[in-house]
């Protein structure tokens, strides 16, 4: 059976280029623009006008990931993004709230809020409805969470314990341990390649949480906002999720140490393997196995 291709004329490829040229023009000129400013408390603010859906998220971070944490404290930036929805602090006329007091307000809302740690930032996000009177009151939640946690000393010691067993169950896989070991033998003494132990885990406490937390300071945050808003109603919106924090002046942080390049070593207890002939049998010799040390 013949097949037939069907060759286009030549005088259609500078049409169809021209009608792909146009295309891209097209999108280009849709892309929606961000709008950047500094805000007199030094907060960076990244914002996209989007009035597609009547949707407002945010993402804030500060550079407060694992990074920054002391090494016998290892585990710490991720337990207080754990025990950030666990209450909040009386301020004023406004009670203390519980975990459950905190879950029924948002459910009330509609909204969602979260906090989390990764190795370079530390991170609170918001979605809210985009209605001023609904956004208005999700952000003095948030606002709440994000600068009054209580960080209650039962529920970290309840936390603690179910960390600590879930870091014992986890050392029982074979895939921790060679992921942990990998991490190790890539960054070294880097803050990148420090895990979370038993001994770390136990020297985290609720002061240690507080002097974390009090490093958050408006001058140190980027404030992401994609949503149904204007640039004023944006700048207003990120004044209150930082308007619980407390102000001081900002210092510059320290650098942190590059990532040596890694390179795989010999142990001393393994000698340099001798080359050998090429076995005249049907499979060739294989050359002495090289270990690697993990730093």
């Amino acid at each position: 059976m013949a097949v037939h291709f069907r060759l286009l004329a030549p005088l259609r490829w500078p049409r169809l280029l021209a009608a792909g040229l146009l295309a891209l023009a097209t999108c280009a000129q849709a892309a929606l623009p961000i709008q950047h400013w500094r805000r007199a408390d030094g907060a960076q603010v990244f914002f996209v006008e989007s009035r597609a859906v009547p949707i407002v998220d945010v993402q804030i971070d500060f550079d407060a990931g694992a990074r920054r944490e002391p090494a016998a404290l290892t585990g710490l930036a991720g337990a207080m993004a754990g025990m950030l929805d666990k209450g909040v602090k009386p301020h004023g006329a406004e009670p203390a709230l519980g975990e459950d007091a905190l879950d029924d307000a948002w459910a009330e809302l509609g909204a969602q809020f979260g906090a989390g740690a990764g190795n370079d930032r530390f991170s609170f996000s918001l979605r809210s409805l985009s209605d001023p009177a609904l956004l208005a009151r999700a952000a003095a939640l948030a606002a709440r969470e994000i600068g009054e946690p209580s960080f209650p000393e039962t529920v970290w010691t309840a936390e603690r314990q179910r960390i600590a067993a879930a870091l014992r169950e986890a050392e029982t896989r074979p895939g921790t341990r060679a992921g942990r070991l990998y991490e190790q033998a890539v960054f070294g003494e880097h803050p990148y390649g420090r895990q979370t132990t038993q001994a770390s885990l136990q020297a985290i406490t609720v002061g240690a949480m507080r002097d974390f937390h009090a490093r958050l300071q408006p001058c140190g945050a980027t404030i992401s906002i994609v949503g149904a808003l204007d640039r004023s109603q944006a700048d207003a919106l990120a004044a209150s999720l930082l308007g619980r924090l407390a102000e001081g002046r900002c210092q510059a942080l320290p650098a942190v140490a590059e990532v040596r390049p890694w390179r795989r070593r010999r142990t001393s207890a393994s000698p340099s393997p001798r080359p050998r002939p090429m076995s005249t049998s049907a499979s060739p010799a294989l050359p002495g196995a090289i270990r690697t040390t993990s730093r």
